[in-house]
C-alpha cells in the first residue's frame, strides 16, 4: 500500500511536469479527469483490497479497515463532480464528458454492488455450514456485523438506482470523508494499545494522529478565512503522506507478530 501511495504522488507530479509546471488541480481527486485517471482508480481499488482483506489488531479496527476499504474503492470510481481545469490533456464539458463519466459510474458501481452481494452470499453459506457443522451459531457481533453489511448493500442499491444524480454529486465526497476518518480512527487506536507500553511507538502514533487533526484544523480555517483553492488538496497530501508513514510503523512493528498478542488466542500461532 505504501508503494501504491508513492506511484500515486508520481503520477501527480508527472501530470504536473507534462504541463509545464502550470498548475495543481484544486484536489488529488481531480486528477481523475487528467491522464492520472488509470493509475488513481487503480490504486485506490488496490489500496481497498488491501484494506479489507487485513486483519485488524482488535475488532473495531477490523471493522474501520474494512468500512475504509469500500470507501476507498468508491472513491477510486466515482469522481469528484468538479472537473477542474489544469491538464495537460483537456477534458472540458463540450467534449461530453459529464455524460460518459455517468455511463462509467453507472457500469462500474453496477459491478461492485454485484461484487459485493456475491462476496456477502458466499460468506452467508460458509459461515451457516461450518455452524451447521460444528452444531455452533456464530458469534453475535458476527451475526451483527453481516447484518450491517447487509443492509449497507441494500441501501447502497436503492439510492444508485433511485437517486443516480444524487449519488453522481456526493457519493465521492461521502466516501473520501469516510476513508480519512476511518483511517484517522485506525491511527488512534494504535496510538491506545501502546498507552501502557512501548514509548516509541505510541508517540509516533500519537504524532500520526495529531499532524492529521492539526493538518484538518489549520487548512480548514484558511480555506474559510480566504479563497485559497488547494486546501483540499493540501488535506489529502497531507493524510495520504501520514497514512503511508502510519503503515510503514506498522508494517515494521508487527512484521514477525502478524498481530498483536492481544488479538490472538493463546492456541493461535502467530501469522507468518
Amino acid at each position: 500500500m505504501v508503494a501504491l501511495v508513492v506511484g500515486l504522488a508520481a503520477a501527480v507530479l508527472f501530470e504536473w511536469s507534462a504541463d509545464h509546471h502550470a498548475c495543481f488541480q484544486a484536489s488529488i481527486s481531480a486528477y481523475y479527469y487528467t491522464p492520472v485517471r488509470p493509475y488513481f482508480v487503480s490504486a485506490l481499488v488496490a489500496i481497498g483490497v488491501c484494506l479489507i482483506c487485513l486483519r485488524g489488531n482488535t475488532d473495531p479496527e477490523d471493522i474501520l479497515l474494512n468500512v475504509a476499504g469500500v470507501a476507498a474503492a468508491i472513491v477510486g470510481l466515482v469522481p469528484t463532480p468538479r472537473i477542474g481545469s489544469c491538464m495537460s490533456t483537456p477534458v472540458g464539458e463540450h467534449d461530453g464528458v459529464r455524460d460518459v463519466i455517468a455511463g462509467n459510474v453507472a457500469n462500474n458501481i453496477f459491478a461492485m454492488l454485484i461484487a459485493g452481494a456475491v462476496g456477502l452470499l458466499v460468506f452467508a453459506v460458509v459461515v451457516g455450514l461450518r455452524a451447521v457443522r460444528r452444531r455452533v451459531w456464530p458469534a453475535r457481533t458476527t451475526v451483527i456485523a453481516f447484518a450491517v453489511a447487509v443492509v449497507a448493500e441494500v441501501a447502497a442499491v436503492f439510492v444508485f438506482y433511485l437517486a443516480r444524480s444524487f449519488w453522481l454529486a456526493h457519493a465521492h465526497t461521502a466516501a473520501a470523508l469516510t476513508l480519512f476518518g476511518c483511517i484517522f480512527v485506525v491511527v488512534s487506536l494504535n496510538a491506545a494499545a501502546h498507552w501502557d507500553g512501548r514509548a516509541w511507538l505510541r508517540n509516533t502514533y500519537v504524532a500520526i494522529a495529531s499532524g492529521m487533526a492539526l493538518a484538518m484544523l489549520v487548512v480548514g480555517v484558511v480555506a474559510l478565512a480566504t479563497t485559497w483553492q488547494h486546501a483540499t488538496l493540501v488535506i489529502e497530501g497531507v493524510f495520504i503522506t501520514l497514512f503511508a508513514a502510519f503503515w510503514s510503523v506498522q508494517t515494521h512493528e508487527l512484521w514477525n507478530a502478524g498481530l498483536r498478542p492481544s488479538r490472538r488466542s493463546p492456541a493461535e500461532p502467530s501469522p507468518a
